[in-house]
């Protein structure tokens, strides 16, 4: 009975010492599900902060390339306008002036 008793104190024990690995392993599951929470909400703050850098970027971009071809409209009627606009007198080559 006592070698009964004995063995069931020494499961007894062993089941013990499991549950409290597991308990330990739990709160550290549960540390490590809340730091990865954590990162994850960073991560979304972040990719929302890049999503509007890049919105404003392309807006800048865009009002850029405007202006770029708003001056390159104008830059070639300008050039037109100086070829059509050449005087049409002839120019006479003639002795020394």
């Amino acid at each position: 009975m006592k070698d009964n008793i004995e063995l069931l104190e020494g499961i007894i024990a062993n089941e013990t010492k499991f549950v409290e690995t597991m308990r330990h392993s739990l709160k550290e599951d549960e540390l490590t599900i809340l730091r990865l929470q954590n990162k994850t909400k960073a991560l979304e703050k972040e990719v929302e902060e890049r999503k509007q850098l890049i919105k404003e970027y392309r807006g800048h971009l865009v009002s850029l390339a405007r202006l770029a071809h708003i001056r390159m409209k104008q830059v070639p009627s300008i050039g037109r306008q100086m070829v059509t606009n050449t005087s049409t007198t002839p120019i006479r080559l003639g002795k020394g002036i």
